[in-house]
């Protein structure tokens, strides 16, 4: 599987997909008016993303994508539902 990565585009991101799990979820620091002054999160939405998010979340898509196909199909369908 490396091997095919390597010829792919953001096959090293695919490949740490693969390893490692998807990257986080980029979030949005949101200031409240309280007194207490605490920073609420948000997650991006999909336009606010950074090209190199972007990129990053696609590969997680592309892992997720490969590795659901060798999977044994009830098998899968138990994940996906």
């Amino acid at each position: 599987m490396r091997r095919y990565l390597r010829g792919k585009p953001n096959g090293r991101q695919i490949w740490d997909s693969v390893m490692n799990g998807p990257a986080p979820v980029p979030t949005v620091e949101i200031p409240t008016t309280s007194a207490g002054g605490e920073i609420s999160r948000r997650e991006k939405t999909l336009a606010e993303y950074t090209a190199v998010e972007k990129d990053r979340a696609h590969a997680d898509d592309q892992a997720k994508s490969m590795l659901s196909q060798g999977l044994p199909r009830h098998i899968f369908n138990t994940l996906n539902q």
